[in-house]
């Protein structure tokens, strides 16, 4: 307790505030509090980081040197972000006015599709950092929904003919240039709504590849589980499976993309992606693709399916890859029919999925009570979860 003839000094002021100011940063670590205001969790860390390390210089001169050291670790990073920015950047520029280019579009009342030219390479289901200085000078990280030089490709294919020369030489000063990153957002608050507000080309600067996404070529199956823009995350895996297949470097037999989301129009998102990667073909891979169009009051997937065909036209190689439901995805009833048609001597199933914190809790049950001890001693293959946090 303070005495009576206590007196405020320097030291106790610049004890108090680094005290304050620490306090601070623990308290808005919360994921709730960045999940409601993300742009003023960074803008207060990085404010009550620096006042924390100048009250601390003042409050004990003999640890200057430590806090001096933090200052010294918080710059290093800084630069080393804005270097592999700066070169990210470089590398990504294209047309005559020598920016990276971005361009975004609007998709639907509340969701944006951003590419980014960029000259970066990435594994499917990594994320970066975007920065648009005409929007925000802040960095928001975002899921890759495509693959790195996604337009090389068509080189992977069966044996080049006289007709496909001039297309691979393409696609190879493509993947010279740099790939397309595509984004699919949500749009919240802030840097988002800005997005959704500012529709056509802008500069971009990006900071990445992070993130160490799961390795699934080994699995005999893998059902991916997406909800809203957590298609990207599973889109990009997707992608990635399906390339590997082309290249006989994945022992996947099947791959069941599962899709929640509310809005109408969602398969024109993803089937040009589709289509591009698999070029009418996933090798000797069984590719299947179902979007639940929710809607309220309807709880699981109704039986109608609404045919791609019927959307898209006839002459459409994903006609049988691509299926549009009504309703929510029956979680549990997927993951037992496709773990019953995954070969038991093979290397087990795979279940991912991103999406909001109810789906994400769903199929953790659902693993649970298909995935037993007394279904794998009876034979049934191991099923191996794996879950990606959707948001920040």
């Amino acid at each position: 307790m303070l005495g009576v003839g206590f007196a405020p000094s320097r030291t106790s002021t610049t004890g108090g505030l680094a005290l304050a100011a620490l306090s601070l940063l623990f308290l808005s670590s919360f994921g709730l509090f960045r999940r409601l205001a993300y742009e003023g969790f960074i803008a207060l860390h990085i404010l009550l980081g620096i006042v924390l390390l100048a009250a601390l210089c003042v409050h004990r001169p003999m640890y200057r040197a430590w806090a001096w050291g933090g200052f010294v670790i918080w710059g290093f990073d800084r630069i080393v972000s804005l270097g592999k920015m700066g070169w990210a950047s470089r590398a990504g520029k294209t047309g005559k006015t020598g920016k990276t280019g971005a361009v975004v579009e609007v998709l639907g009342a509340d969701v944006v599709k951003v590419t980014v030219t960029t000259g970066m390479k990435w594994t499917p289901g990594q994320h970066m950092f975007l920065t648009m200085p005409s929007i925000a000078l802040q960095q928001h990280p975002f899921t890759m929904a495509s693959l790195a030089s996604a337009a090389s490709n068509a080189s992977d294919a069966s044996p080049a003919s006289p007709a496909s020369d001039a297309s691979a030489a393409s696609d190879t000063n493509a993947a010279r240039e740099g790939g397309q990153a595509v984004f699919f957002i949500r749009a919240h608050k802030g840097f988002t709504r800005h997005l959704l507000s500012h529709p056509g080309p802008h500069r971009c600067l990006v900071d990445g590849p992070y993130g160490i996404p799961p390795a699934l070529t080994h699995y005999a199956s893998v059902t991916l589980l997406a909800g809203g823009t957590g298609i990207s995350f599973c889109l990009a895996l997707l992608l990635g499976l399906v390339r590997d297949a082309r290249r006989s470097d994945s022992a996947v037999g099947l791959v069941h993309l599962v899709w929640n989301t509310r809005d109408e129009d969602a398969v024109a998102w993803i089937k040009g992606m589709i289509e591009m990667e698999m070029g009418g073909s996933a090798g000797r891979m069984e590719v299947r693709v179902d979007v639940h169009r929710t809607r309220r009051g309807v709880e699981t997937a109704t039986p109608s399916v609404v045919s791609d065909k019927d959307e898209q036209g006839e002459n459409d190689a994903l006609v049988s890859v691509i299926n549009v439901l009504e309703g929510r995805a029956d979680v549990e009833g997927t993951i037992r029919r496709n773990i019953a048609s995954t070969p038991n001597d093979a290397g087990g199933m795979a279940v991912v999925v991103c999406g909001p914190s109810s789906l994400n809790l769903e199929t953790r049950r659902a693993v649970c009570a298909v995935n037993t001890p007394s279904a794998v001693a009876k034979g049934q293959p191991p099923i191996h979860f794996y879950s990606e946090q959707f948001g920040w």
